[in-house]
């Protein structure tokens, strides 16, 4: 069984390309944290992620660094000799599916900037409040 769901950020606005056929095939990088190590200290993967066809005419308009995404797909693995001779090897994810967990035209950060400041009060506010509701669920109850 060869199944992967990630979720994580853009490192970078995803990359247009066309192969065989004219058939094109976005490629971008997700940061992905991992859970913090014995010592605290964080952990963060970075895997190479293939999408085609449509998909990735999508991805190349509406996604840019920063952008949360979830994707599903399966890992696939490669090699190519490099311009020493070396032997590299290769280990990406072929997706099958992107969901774009944040939303906006691909130049428009500006309000994908003030989700994420909204976000961070939501959280604020709940830390000091000592709940883990969300602001929606929250805002019914206040009187005002």
């Amino acid at each position: 069984m060869n199944i992967v769901a990630l979720i994580g950020r853009l490192t970078k606005d995803p990359v247009i390309r066309y192969g065989q056929n004219e058939t094109p095939v976005a490629s971008f990088t997700l940061a992905i944290d991992g859970f913090p190590r014995k010592d605290g200290t964080k952990h963060t993967d970075f895997p190479q992620v293939t999408v085609f066809g449509k998909q990735a005419l999508n991805c190349e308009k509406y996604l840019c660094k920063g952008r949360l995404v979830g994707v599903s797909g399966r890992l696939t693995t490669g090699s190519y000799k490099n311009k020493n001779g070396d032997t590299v090897y290769t280990t990406e994810v072929t997706a099958s599916a992107v969901e774009f967990l944040e939303w906006g035209e691909k130049n428009n950060t500006q309000n994908m900037r003030a989700d994420a400041t909204a976000e961070a009060a939501r959280q604020n506010i709940n830390q000091t409040l000592g709940i883990n509701a969300r602001w929606d669920d929250v805002q019914d109850d206040l009187p005002f």
